[in-house]
């Protein structure tokens, strides 16, 4: 998750969280994901500069004390991991399927950042510990869902 969203959400959600889990979603890698002591490193610098500027893909370490900080009880975390990379197999082939039409609103160059992207994001989600968490939030205990109950929010 960006620091900044996370932050955003937690003073935000805490306004909102009385009778209901708010869910955030990330993405995010687990320390080991670095392979190197100390704190998570930046976002790969191609989709720091090229496909998203300023992200930061943080360690659930490192979001964890912003929702504590706030108040906020994390009741549920799932990790989306191969679901994740299937979903963005499903997007690459749409992608790949539409690189006409997205070229001439974009640009070739435009697509081949895109593809490139797609795909090792997929690659890393599989095989790289890269992750997507779903983090329930709660104000209150008595608020949080038994059950993953997240169709139709």
């Amino acid at each position: 998750m960006q620091r900044e969203a996370t932050q955003h959400q937690a003073r935000t959600g805490n306004a909102t969280l009385e009778d209901r889990p708010a869910l955030g979603r990330g993405w995010g890698c687990p320390r080991s994901y670095h392979r190197v002591p100390g704190p998570p490193t930046a976002t790969d610098p191609f989709i720091a500069k090229y496909i998203f500027p300023g992200d930061y893909i943080s360690a659930l370490s490192e979001i964890s004390p912003t929702f504590q900080g706030a108040g906020l009880i994390v009741a549920d975390i799932e990790v989306l991991r191969l679901h994740y990379a299937e979903t963005l197999r499903a997007w690459r082939e749409r992608f790949l399927a539409n690189w006409d039409k997205v070229a001439t609103i974009r640009d070739e160059r435009y697509c081949r950042m895109w593809e490139y992207y797609l795909a090792g994001a997929e690659e890393a989600l599989r095989y790289q510990g890269l992750v997507v968490f779903q983090v329930q939030l709660v104000k209150r205990i008595d608020a949080a869902y038994h059950a993953r109950l997240y169709d139709g929010w």
